[in-house]
């Protein structure tokens, strides 16, 4: 009898045993589905009508593609996010004036920072990003993301126009803690 005691005192542990969530592990989890340097794998424009920006007779709803095309300006930057913060790059054209009254366009870019935030919930985590310009933003994926937001865009004829634009980033370098 005291072995039988004995055997079910020294079983009450693994019946009672449960996995502990811990949550440093979920939160690490989570951001190493977002930390990380990206590149725009894509940036489309959602307007009604395609755009001409670099004059070249050939309309497309490929903002990306329109926004390499102009030759002058900046290159094409990174974007970030880390354990705390985000800088998305978020490409733009400008109108610029010459001191002779000439006009050209330009490649510019809007950095868009925000904040990075894990949110646990029961044993699982996902992260939330705030941003101080209001713009759409969604985790798509392991290492990727999209943003939308209304950019107003020049063209060569001198006219403007704002729609939403929606573009993919990707991931091509990982930020380790």
């Amino acid at each position: 009898m005291n072995m039988r005691i004995i055997h079910i005192f020294a079983m009450i542990p693994f019946f009672c045993a449960c996995e502990k969530v811990w949550e440093a592990d979920l939160r690490e989890k989570a951001l190493d589905t977002i930390r990380g340097i990206y590149e725009i794998e894509s940036a489309v424009w959602e307007g009604q009508e395609p755009l001409d920006i670099n004059g070249d007779g050939n309309a497309t709803f490929d903002y990306y593609s329109e926004y390499l095309s102009t030759d002058a300006g900046t290159g094409d930057y990174k974007s970030y996010i880390n354990n705390k913060s985000a800088s998305i790059m978020i490409p733009v054209i400008s109108r610029v004036y010459g001191y002779n009254g000439s006009e050209r366009l330009i490649r510019e870019r809007w950095e868009i920072t925000g904040y990075t935030n894990v949110l646990i919930e029961g044993e699982s985590a996902r992260v939330e990003m705030t941003f101080e310009k209001n713009i759409e933003f969604k985790h798509t994926g392991y290492g990727e993301f999209i943003v939308r937001t209304d950019i107003t865009v020049p063209d060569n004829q001198g006219r403007d126009s704002t729609a939403p634009v929606l573009m993919k980033f990707i991931r091509v370098n990982y930020l380790g803690k």
